[in-house]
């Protein structure tokens, strides 16, 4: 952090992000889906600092919350952290298009993420099973994305392995970004 400062201090004013700051015709509207893990809360966070963005994220229970399988406490939720960078917090789940669809209307922006490994705990270990409602999921929430006139995307995907090194997490993430683009 120390450093972005300091090389934030030598561009001045020809820092990129200052640049876009003010020359940005609009504020950007953004949906983070996935902001419950680390990736996601990393990108709502940086969005807010960036100045130029309305930051929103959905989480599907708004009394308790988990990071990367754990429980967290009350005062240490990733939801009140979020809420205290004046991100908004919705609640709905990626498993019911209709529990956010009203959120996507005012939306320009939306990132896309989840963790698979939950997918996985609710399928009982099942790779298939969490592999196939995790990819049922996104492309639920693409086409839900399209109908509300969302002008753009961004899906965190991963490139999957070849057939005889089959990773299931690589492999679901594949799998929705061959279906998306």
């Amino acid at each position: 952090m120390q450093a972005m400062a300091a090389l934030d201090r030598l561009l001045g004013p020809l820092n990129p992000n200052k640049v876009a700051q003010t020359t940005a015709p609009t504020t950007i509207r953004v949906l983070v889906f996935g902001a419950s893990d680390r990736q996601g809360k990393s990108v709502a966070e940086f969005l807010i600092r960036g100045g130029k963005y309305i930051v929103s994220a959905i989480f599907e229970d708004m009394d308790h919350e988990f990071q990367d399988g754990e429980p967290l406490q009350k005062d240490g939720r990733l939801m009140v952290v979020l809420k205290k960078q004046q991100v908004r917090t919705l609640q709905g789940s990626l498993a019911d298009p209709r529990s956010y669809a009203h959120y996507l209307k005012d939306i320009d922006v939306v990132y896309l993420d989840a963790n698979f490994w939950h997918y996985l705990d609710m399928a009982d270990g099942d790779f298939e099973q969490a592999g196939q409602q995790y990819f049922e999921e996104k492309i639920a929430c693409v086409d839900a994305c399209v109908e509300a006139g969302v002008k753009q995307m961004i899906y965190m995907a991963l490139d999957d392995f070849p057939a005889d090194k089959y990773v299931p997490h690589f492999h679901a993430k594949a799998k929705g970004r061959s279906n998306m683009v």
